[in-house]
């Protein structure tokens, strides 16, 4: 079997550029965290490397200012 998990932020978005770029190590993007949060640009890489522990992926997808993560876990 397989699990998906899907995951939709409303923020500031991101660019087709940053999506491009976005699971890679220590990637910072154009989007500035919200919360006022310090970011390195390590979380999606570390996010990648545990969905393909699991046999899996993990893909972005930005619309306006709503991206969605979709992790497929098998």
């Amino acid at each position: 079997g397989h699990v998906c998990i899907q995951v939709k932020d409303h923020g500031p978005g991101l660019t087709e550029e940053d999506v491009a770029a976005a699971f890679g190590p220590y990637q910072k993007l154009s989007a500035m965290p919200t919360g006022g949060e310090i970011s390195i640009g390590i979380g999606l890489s570390i996010a990648r490397s545990i969905a393909e522990g699991h046999r899996g992926a993990i893909s972005a997808r930005t619309e306006g200012d709503t991206i969605t993560f979709t992790a497929l876990l098998k």
